[in-house]
């Protein structure tokens, strides 16, 4: 397929949030962003921007792991009850790819509809999340896209921070021949996340 595809590489000094440029700037992604250069391309378009010294894309994950059990179930309860099912979030997504997602089946009363239950709100974003875990390339559109406002990128930080910790560092997206840590298991060689853990 890459014999099909004329890559055009443009220099990225990051997004600008348009409707808060004049008071803030880049995008909160773009500000712990350190992977600027281009990894794939045939044209590069204007030159290499220089890397930025990320700064720390798990600082909001860490706040809240701080919280208590209750607290983070009110958390993001009160995030997902905002969701009104536009699917904007998995529409933007570049990892989120499946031919017919299953929330758009009849067979299951979830497609196209807005969320009646608790569980429905859950339900949806949980499963996405781990649908993406491990290729979530942190790109943060799900959030930008979302017109309730909800912290979905946040939530895939959670994930990428425990694979991380649990497999080593890894960044989806940037080795088009790298597989993920979750889809490259080897029963002979690697070790258990719980094994992680009894070393520490």
């Amino acid at each position: 397929m890459r014999d099909k595809a004329y890559i055009v590489g443009v220099g990225c000094d990051g997004n600008v949030a348009v409707e808060e440029m004049l008071e803030k700037g880049l995008l909160e992604k773009c500000k712990v962003c350190a992977k600027t250069e281009h990894k794939i391309f045939d044209e590069l378009i204007g030159e290499e921007h220089k890397q930025r010294e990320g700064g720390d894309r798990f600082a909001g994950v860490a706040d809240v792991e701080a919280m208590s059990p209750e607290e983070k179930f009110e958390f993001w309860q009160t995030q997902l009850s905002k969701c009104i099912r536009c699917n904007a979030c998995r529409n933007t997504c570049p990892v989120c790819s499946c031919n017919k997602c299953v929330f758009d089946s009849a067979q299951y009363d979830t497609a196209q509809k807005a969320n009646v239950t608790t569980f429905e709100e859950q339900m949806f974003h949980i499963i996405r999340a781990y649908h993406v875990a491990g290729r979530c390339s942190d790109c943060g559109e799900c959030t930008r896209a979302c017109p309730q406002g909800i912290d979905l990128h946040l939530l895939n930080r959670k994930f990428i921070k425990d694979i991380n910790e649990l497999y080593g560092e890894f960044q989806a997206g940037a080795d088009a021949e790298e597989l993920g840590p979750l889809t490259d298991y080897n029963l002979d060689s690697d070790i258990e996340p719980s094994d992680v853990h009894e070393r520490r």
